[in-house]
């Protein structure tokens, strides 16, 4: 990644942050954060009688640590966290 392409991701998750902390901060937000956090497994282990179910519950998890990760707002972390890459061998 160049370091122009950096600074553009920078920017982008930098008004992410912003338009997640514009949807999620605030007494209305708060509330349904709370609600996303009992709906997607936040404390609770997402085990469940099949595998189907097991796999659909860290679905919904995985959506839920997302949006608290954006509304941490580091977006350097975010970029190494969602554009490393991969080696398959």
């Amino acid at each position: 990644m160049t370091e122009d392409e950096l600074e553009e991701h920078i920017e982008l998750y930098k008004q992410l942050t912003a338009d997640y902390s514009t949807v999620f901060r605030g007494e209305g937000g708060d509330r349904v954060l709370k609600d996303l956090g009992l709906y997607c497994n936040e404390r609770n282990h997402c085990l469940c009688a099949t595998d189907r179910e097991t796999f659909f519950a860290l679905g919904q998890r995985s959506v839920y640590l997302h949006i608290l990760d954006m509304l941490e707002g580091k977006p350097l972390e975010m970029i190494q966290k969602y554009t490393k890459e991969v080696d398959y061998e």
